[in-house]
């Protein structure tokens, strides 16, 4: 993919990915968007109290040259978004 969007704006929190209730939602409230799949990905992780380094997929991926797990290198571009 040349862009990626991860959609963070109600996250699953417990008891995922296809189960559980609507008391294992959060609302995250963030959207990120990026070229790097990996980058993405491991930035996501984060919205769920986890770190690159906790989901293996995403060292492998880095391993085999799908992007990077260390999102913060990239030096991302935060925009805080006035919510009603």
């Amino acid at each position: 993919p040349t862009f990626v969007v991860l959609d963070g704006t109600v996250s699953m929190a417990r008891n995922g990915p296809t189960g559980g209730s609507l008391s294992d939602l959060e609302a995250t409230q963030t959207l990120a968007v990026g070229t790097d799949p990996v980058a993405v990905d491991a930035f996501g992780a984060t919205l769920l109290g986890r770190q690159a380094s906790d989901l293996p997929h995403l060292a492998r991926a880095a391993a085999a040259g799908a992007g990077i797990a260390s999102y913060e290198l990239l030096n991302p571009l935060r925009i805080q978004a006035g919510l009603p």
